[in-house]
């Protein structure tokens, strides 16, 4: 039988935008690129108060505990930083990722080094209305969550886009932060339907190589 190796990945993660934008250009949310803890803390949102996250007697830890991690929605796919506790019932987020109620959530620390070298972003373009005469997507990256001081991400240059097809751009990472942001022109009032995602790992800890010597043939 084989041996088993260890892959050398920190964490392979895949977090989807969806993106619907008109005339201009419209960003992605920014996805925050360092490694999550195992879940620290999970539950189920049982209010859907705007920009909380409430689950009766759940967070009983000091404020210092909770700020800073990230809550995601098990539910919808969707995530946000702890940027307050407000009480041992409800936690403040820096955006409204569990509007409906009833949704699951956990909370993970979030590495405070770098963890990801390379990002894979999978963009696909579906609809495109009101003839528009030019759409482009492109990758950015900052290490503000606001992109203050955005950049073109190594590997994210712009390219000019069509209804119906998918793309990948292989991203060389130096900062914190990666958004997708689609540019239409022209048009009468043009919309696109955009969905993107962004795989995360570390393609300069390669895979290992077998050789003759590393298959057991017993």
């Amino acid at each position: 039988m084989p041996k088993l190796f260890e892959q050398n990945f920190l964490k392979a993660i895949s977090i989807p935008i969806q993106i619907i934008p008109s005339t201009g250009s419209l960003n992605g949310r920014a996805i925050e690129t360092r490694s999550l803890s195992n879940a620290i803390v999970t539950g189920t949102a049982d209010s859907n108060v705007e920009n909380k996250l409430h689950d009766t007697g759940v967070f009983t830890e000091d404020a210092k505990y909770y700020v800073g991690m990230v809550a995601y929605n098990t539910t919808d796919h969707t995530y946000a930083k702890v940027i307050a506790k407000d009480s041992d019932d409800q936690l403040t987020l820096a955006w409204d990722a569990f509007s409906d109620g009833n949704e699951g959530f956990k909370l993970y620390t979030v590495s405070e080094t770098l963890s990801f070298d390379t990002a894979l972003a999978l963009i696909e373009i579906g609809d495109i209305t009101g003839t528009p005469t030019s759409v482009k997507i492109k990758v950015e990256e900052d290490d503000d969550s606001a992109f203050g001081g955005a950049a073109v991400a190594d590997g994210g240059a712009e390219i000019t886009v069509a209804a119906d097809h998918s793309y990948t751009m292989e991203i060389k990472r130096t900062k914190r932060y990666l958004r997708i942001v689609v540019t239409t022109a022209g048009g009468t009032t043009p919309t696109v339907e955009c969905f993107g995602a962004f795989l995360l790992w570390n393609a300069q800890k390669p895979f290992p190589r077998l050789s003759a010597d590393d298959i057991d043939n017993s």
